[in-house]
């Protein structure tokens, strides 16, 4: 009978499996390693999907107030050309206030004056104030107008000085230049900066420019200027012609239409005549001459510099549109990233599952067929001699051998078949399992092999398969044999605890 074995599944085998796996070393078998390994897969997918929202939506942020901010300088500006035509009345009617006082309130001038007054007097009902501005003292509508009558009734009474209302008028137009400043500076980030600034410089320009019209007019009326009279033209007409080269320099289209104007009205003469400072006679015709040409001149800034503004709300409507096409586009990829990113992790999570599942299954499986080739193995290595077993397995032939001599170990235990007839065949089982295990313990520290057993019959031989010089087969049987009995003096039956194991062994040499 031979001796029945219990192999043990061994439940290490899918893991070691693993141990040199690819997925980043984790095991998938395990539940640690798979959540590891989704982990690492989730963190793969959503590292680039978080950049590309983040992208996505700095881009969508970016048109956004690109739009924001083009709308608001069309807005902007679209305001500033009412304010830039109130600022061409006031400045009409302050070079036409000093040429009153100048003059010494000539009647006919006077007249002009009011004419001109009542053009200012309608364009501002037509403006709205700019919030958050405060010039000169007022905030509202009622006192700037307030303050505006009382210079007025000051002129009307002959009371007022040309130094006084200078120094109004020009405060009361930083109103416009300190709002449209404002408006520049906010448009640092757009394509249109450099026209807005410009339109800016064109504006600083021809508000110095009407102040050098109201100072030259002084001079051919009253035939000099004194030194603070001819330095303040001097700083005048630098400033306005420093003001228009930079407007120039910073819109292409000012610069066009400057061409067009350069050299009219044959002003440089009568300029140059004013900055030699040179004492001449009073003619009023000269300094009629004079006021009209830079009136006209002053018209013209005016004329380009409406043009300009209409231009730049022209361009920042098209910049718009672009603008809201880019916002369109945007946004769509924005909604496509945040639509498609969760899908995109949901299927890698559902894929990596997936498998791990079959990986799994791939391991359960490799182990299953690992323990079968081992008990397999275990079999054949119970019923043929391992050289016979290695060879069968490399497809050889096995060839027969002849030994010429071998020593043979027989044994029995004595009293088997009443231990049989008082015994259950599970027990009789059992019994020679715990004897048989002793035995093959045992026999493992000697050079023999176990040739079979059956029922009580225990055969081991030396020198077969292997080879033993100078016959030391019948020394390791004859030490096994010693041992054996050894292990079983004191072995007694396990369910007859009276009955004890008596051996009873052979041993045949030659």
């Amino acid at each position: 009978m031979k001796g029945i074995v219990k192999l043990p599944l061994d439940t290490s085998l899918p893991r070691k499996l693993w141990n040199s796996s690819l997925c980043c070393g984790d095991n998938p078998v395990t539940t640690r390693g798979r959540r590891l390994q989704i982990l690492k897969m989730l963190l793969l997918v959503c590292i680039p999907c978080v950049v590309l929202i983040i992208q996505a939506s700095f881009s969508f942020s970016t048109e956004l107030n690109k739009k924001y901010a083009t709308e608001a300088i069309r807005k902007n500006i679209n305001f500033s050309l009412t304010y830039a035509s109130l600022v061409d009345r006031l400045q009409y009617e302050v070079g036409l206030t000093l040429y009153y006082i100048g003059s010494k309130y000539n009647d006919q001038i006077y007249q002009q004056l009011n004419t001109a007054r009542a053009s200012t007097d309608i364009e501002i009902s037509g403006i709205i104030w700019p919030s958050n501005i405060t010039i000169n003292g007022y905030t509202s509508h009622s006192e700037f107008i307030t303050q505006l009558d009382r210079k007025r009734q000051q002129v009307d009474n002959h009371s007022s000085n040309i130094n006084d209302q200078v120094q109004f008028y020009s405060k009361s137009n930083e109103i416009f230049l300190t709002w449209l400043s404002t408006t520049v500076q906010s448009a640092n980030d757009s394509n249109l900066w450099k026209v807005l600034v410009g339109y800016q410089m064109l504006s600083y320009g021809k508000e110095e420019k009407s102040l050098e019209r109201a100072s030259g007019t002084l001079y051919y009326l009253w035939g000099y200027l004194n030194s603070s009279q001819h330095l303040y033209f001097i700083e005048k007409t630098s400033k306005g012609k420093t003001y228009l080269n930079i407007s120039k320099q910073y819109s292409p289209t000012i610069h066009k239409r400057f061409n067009m104007t350069d050299g009219i009205y044959d002003l440089q003469t009568q300029q140059q005549s004013i900055l030699l400072n040179e004492q001449i006679s009073v003619i009023d015709n000269k300094a009629s001459l004079w006021f009209f040409n830079m009136s006209n001149y002053i018209d013209t800034l005016y004329t380009i510099q409406t043009q300009v503004g209409h231009q730049i709300i022209n361009d920042a409507i098209l910049t718009n549109r672009v603008a809201d096409v880019d916002l369109a586009l945007s946004a769509f990829l924005l909604v496509v990233v945040l639509f498609t990113c969760p899908i995109l992790v949901y299927l890698i999570s559902r894929l990596t599952t997936n498998m791990q599942l079959f990986a799994k299954q791939l391991a359960d499986k490799t182990g299953e067929l690992e323990y079968e080739r081992k008990r397999t193995d275990d079999l054949l290595h119970q019923m043929l001699p391992p050289p016979v077993v290695k060879r069968l397995k490399q497809g050889k032939p096995v060839l027969a051998e002849t030994f010429e001599d071998a020593t043979i170990f027989f044994s029995d235990i004595v009293g088997f078949t009443y231990i049989c007839h008082s015994s259950s065949a599970l027990e009789v089982v059992d019994m020679l399992n715990l004897l048989y295990g002793v035995f093959d313990a045992k026999i493992e520290t000697f050079d023999v092999y176990k040739i079979e057993t059956i029922g009580d019959a225990y055969m081991v031989v030396s020198g077969v398969p292997k080879r033993l010089e100078n016959r030391l087969h019948a020394k390791e049987i004859a030490d096994m044999a010693l041992e054996l009995l050894k292990a079983v003096k004191d072995m007694r039956v396990p369910h007859m605890k009276d009955f004890k194991i008596h051996l009873r062994a052979g041993i045949h040499s030659g």
